[in-house]
């Protein structure tokens, strides 16, 4: 009798030792039943007629040895070895249930597919899917058809689905799909670039409340994660790369949806390739007056790359949303636009801080754009310590009752590759630019460019901005008795009044000084919006000086 190489407490037991005892166990001196009850309900797909030879139908046998497991629960367990799933075969899954595929390969047939088969489950609780590698071409290399859910759920629970892998896809190797499924977790699994010229994705979280999707790497021809009508998910430290597709997709699929509370952070995503597309995409389909919206989107900490040819990140809310957030991210290469909020309803208390963006490629590049649609105005919100570089325009936008400060906004070279736009800071060239706070930015030109657009509205306030010009002395000529001057410059200014034969100075309509028609000498400081009114008989010297 051969025996296995002998174990004590706290040796590590690989792969390989697992596989010895297990097959030991249930091939020898009992029945398959009686070896899978007695070993720890561990149900040995091979003890259930699985072949393993990549060729041979084990569809039957898997099924078997799954509809062993009690109610109870256990683990299906599969030998090393690669299992073939013929044409529209389609594995039942059940509650309390574990399928340690052990690094084991799952093929399908390259012949199309007309129903979605592979793991499905409906209405479990408890399953658990690890170390599987699903091929979905046959092993003659003939480009895959298999099925739009090779893995699927539908109003399920407390599922993990980790360390598994899919190849040669052409569709979602995972789909959760309603009624509700809560307690969802993908963790770990990789997914390398599927075949050409056809669709393939990773994972669709329809209607999942409470989920993880974290720690995967993904090479893809379509998109990476799909997520719809779901709250309450960690989105963390995933890497994502697509071909033609979305890396990151938010989508609200009717009207009345609404996704919530994500938390969306330390991913790296990678832009599509081959065809213009968007990085991270956040959208829904819902019509303005509706209740579908998003609400508590954070999104931070992440690496996004649109590689020259992708939008980075584009926003579009048909309703106001509630608790956005764009923090600390790295965004880089986007074209035209790294971030693009495109609104169809006025939006209130966003906070766009922290990022970087640099690098902004095409004809009309922006680095922060909410005026690609409509008339729709952000409101109350912040976009602060944002460093906007290499951008033909770095901040466009309809802002009423923002505040604008710390930026860094400019027009740098990176490497040897320069923005041949010029540089417009701040473009509001809009009906809506109005009630502001724009203080403590750093504008950096290469000369020339300007700082903003148009015109400052007399409504904001507009102080410490380094680089920021007009500043500084310039000549004000009055006009006929009595001459009132406004501050539309939107920095605050001191008014120098000198000469003349002035009677009064008046600020806001109340009187300053009275000098019964005396020449004079006076300073009125006025903030933006205000305005200083001289009543004189000989006109006096006045000039502004701009802080």
């Amino acid at each position: 009798m051969v025996r296995s190489p002998l174990k004590i407490a706290g040796d590590t037991i690989d792969s390989a030792f697992r596989n010895a005892v297990i097959n030991k166990i249930q091939t020898t001196n009992a029945t398959s039943v009686d070896n899978d009850v007695a070993f720890a309900r561990v149900f040995n797909v091979k003890n259930y007629g699985a072949v393993g030879d990549g060729v041979t139908d084990d569809s039957a046998a898997i099924q078997a040895a799954i509809n062993a497991v009690p109610s109870g629960g256990g683990t299906v367990f599969f030998p090393l070895a690669t299992y073939f799933i013929a044409t529209n075969s389609q594995i039942t899954l059940k509650s309390n249930l574990t399928l340690d595929f052990n690094g084991s390969t799952i093929k399908t047939s390259s012949q199309l597919w007309t129903v979605n088969p592979g793991f499905v489950g409906t209405s479990l609780n408890n399953v658990k899917i690890v170390g599987m590698i699903f091929d979905g071409t046959q092993g003659t290399g003939v480009s895959g058809i298999e099925p739009l859910d090779f893995i699927g759920f539908t109003g399920s629970k407390n599922i993990r689905i980790e360390n598994c892998r899919g190849e040669n896809m052409s569709g979602t190797l995972i789909n959760f799909k309603p009624p509700i499924n809560t307690d969802i977790t993908v963790r770990n699994c990789f997914v390398g670039e599927t075949d050409a010229g056809v669709s393939g994705g990773f994972v669709t979280f329809d209607t999942v409340s409470n989920g993880i999707i974290a720690g995967n790497i993904l090479f893809v021809w379509d998109s990476g994660p799909l997520i719809a009508r779901s709250s309450h998910l960690d989105i963390h430290d995933n890497v994502i790369t697509t071909r033609r597709g979305v890396g990151l997709d938010l989508n609200n699929q009717t009207a009345s949806d609404i996704i919530e509370d994500l938390d969306i952070h330390d991913n790296i995503i990678i832009g599509a390739t081959e065809s213009a597309q968007v990085s991270i995409f956040i959208h829904d389909t819902g019509t303005p007056g509706t209740s579908g919206t998003f609400k508590k989107i954070r999104l931070h900490g992440n690496f996004v790359d649109g590689k020259g040819i992708s939008n980075a990140i584009i926003i579009t809310v048909s309703n106001p949303a509630e608790g956005i957030a764009i923090k600390d991210n790295w965004v880089f290469n986007g074209s035209p636009q790294s971030i693009t909020i495109r609104l169809q309803s006025d939006q209130r208390g966003w906070d766009i801080s922290g990022n970087t963006m640099a690098h902004t490629t095409g004809a009309s590049n922006f680095g922060i754009n909410n005026t690609e649609s409509g008339v729709f105005v952000l409101r109350n919100s912040r976009i602060t310590n944002n460093t906007i570089i290499d951008s033909k325009i770095c901040i466009q936008a309809r802002l009423d009752n923002c505040i604008v400060n710390e930026n860094i906004l400019g027009d740098f070279q990176i490497g040897s590759v320069a923005n041949a736009n010029a540089l417009i800071g701040i473009f509001q060239n809009f009906s809506t630019f109005t009630n502001n706070t724009i203080s403590n930015n750093k504008f950096v030109t290469k000369g020339g460019e300007a700082v903003f657009g148009q015109t400052v509205d007399s409504t904001n306030r507009i102080n410490n901005n380094a680089g920021f010009n007009p500043q500084g002395v310039a000549a004000i000529t009055p006009g006929a008795s009595p001459y009132t001057y406004t501050n539309n410059d939107g920095v605050p200014e001191v008014i120098h009044i000198d000469g003349g034969t002035i009677t009064t100075v008046a600020k806001n309509a109340i009187t300053l000084y009275s000098f019964g028609g005396t020449a004079a000498r006076c300073a009125v400081w006025l903030e933006p919006g205000e305005a200083v009114t001289v009543t004189y008989t000989v006109v006096p010297t006045v000039n502004k000086d701009r802080k």
